[in-house]
């Protein structure tokens, strides 16, 4: 374009450059006598011209003529415009609209305007009458890409036949959008707040939750290193590290300030005994139980997941049948041992070494269980749980029987089968 009598002036504010084209150019074909013109933009003000905006006018076949004005875009080079989908017609875009590479893009196209004449005045294409409309820009600087646009006002005035160029400008981070008429833009802040304190137990987690600022995405990092598929507001931190957000926006990325979390890994408690778990019935239970230990540990047995009054040692002796286990708390978090159960399986005077004779299926079992018997013989068949309660009895006289065992609470019971001296017991499981 001509430069006598225009001004130009650039800004840098963030990461958008704005060009003001001061006065606004105006590309203006009169009816008689047309003569094409053009202005060339560049956009980067590199010295080299991406973008050719020219104003053609022609006539248009009716019962006399009607004046038709082109305003056509051209991009130079690699570059191109955003087109209205599926055609090459640069779309006509509205301030704040998002300018980046999802949308269409063609390479030239026209922004059509018809009027006048003695055909009556009409209008038709993608611009007419634009007052203020946006052309989205796509700019290939080596091997970089950029997103801008232009605005301008096709059609509108005292010449329909005229296309105004008003300014532009472009994103100069590398392949982050910018919106319509962006002129300003800041680089995203974040903070991270939790939802609790940032050391916690085994077991327990603490939510990190970045602000929540509309266009912002975000990508969660543990020891600076990014974490799959953690790109929402929210992550719930579960293992011991640094954690932060990167977030992004139009303008580009920021890192929120790390936060130390903490998970407290106790040693997992174990139980050990040298001494008997089972019992025949008349026998005197005594198996002494030991916990393992570690610096500031404290102890809470239990018996049936109820606490047992009172033992609160490193070791404890168990003098009933029961499922016996340990919570051990250090550091201000507690782990509890998996259970060593005691049991009466037989009565004074059995030999327990016997051939087993029954056979009980399955084991453990959630609903049912079905007891095989050495043969078809009369027989009294009974349930017996840990504190030694008959909790089922049945006479039969069958090779086998099926008990339901679903109204039974989990744990440790003990099958009897006993038909005239001759007796056995055999132990199964209950699970929920």
């Amino acid at each position: 374009p001509i430069a006598i009598g225009m001004m130009f002036y650039a800004s840098a504010n963030a990461q958008i450059v704005y060009t003001d084209v001061n006065p606004d150019y105006v590309i203006s074909i009169p009816v008689v006598n047309p003569i094409p013109t053009d202005y060339n933009i560049d956009l980067n003000n590199d010295g080299i011209s991406d973008y050719k905006i020219s104003c053609s006018f022609s006539f248009a076949p009716c019962q006399f003529r009607q004046y038709v004005s082109y305003v056509k875009v051209f991009a130079l080079n690699t570059n191109a415009v955003v087109a209205v989908t599926g055609t090459t017609n640069p779309r006509a875009m509205n301030l704040n609209d998002g300018i980046l590479s999802s949308l269409s893009l063609s390479t030239s196209g026209n922004l059509r305007y018809v009027s006048g004449g003695f055909c009556g005045s009409t209008t038709l294409g993608v611009w007419p009458n634009s007052v203020d409309r946006y052309l989205g820009l796509k700019l290939i600087v080596g091997a970089n890409t950029y997103y801008g646009w232009v605005r301008m006002q096709v059609g509108v005035g005292v010449n329909p036949f005229s296309c105004t160029i008003k300014d532009y400008a472009y994103n100069s981070v590398p392949n982050q959008p910018i919106l319509a008429g962006e002129t300003t833009c800041a680089l995203p802040t974040v903070n991270v707040n939790a939802s609790g304190a940032t050391t916690f137990c085994y077991g327990s987690s603490v939510t990190l939750t970045a602000d929540s600022v509309s266009g912002y995405t975000f990508q969660w990092q543990k020891n600076t290193v990014a974490i799959s598929g953690a790109t929402s507001r929210t992550y719930k931190v579960t293992t011991s590290g640094s954690y932060s957000v990167i977030t992004t926006n139009v303008c580009g990325t920021a890192t929120s300030t790390p936060l130390s979390c903490t998970r407290i890994l106790n040693p997992t408690p174990v139980i050990s005994t040298t001494d008997p778990l089972t019992y025949c019935a008349g026998q005197t239970i005594n198996t002494l139980f030991t916990a393992n230990t570690y610096t500031g540990v404290t102890y809470q047995w239990q018996r049936n997941s109820v606490n047992i009054s009172g033992a609160i040692a490193q070791n404890f002796t168990a003098t009933a049948t029961g499922n016996y286990r340990v919570r051990e708390t250090a550091n201000g978090c507690s782990r509890t041992s998996s259970a060593k159960s005691i049991l009466i399986n037989c009565r004074i005077g059995e030999d327990i070494s016997n051939e087993t004779i029954l056979s009980i299926y399955p084991n453990p079992a959630n609903n049912y269980i079905t007891v095989q018997f050495p043969s078809a013989q009369s027989a009294i068949i009974s349930v017996i749980n840990l504190f030694g309660q008959i909790v089922y009895s049945e006479k039969v006289n069958a090779e086998q029987t099926q008990i339901d065992v679903s109204r039974f609470a989990a744990g440790m019971y003990v099958i009897r089968w006993s038909s005239g001296e001759n007796f056995e017991t055999k132990t199964f499981s209950i699970t929920k």
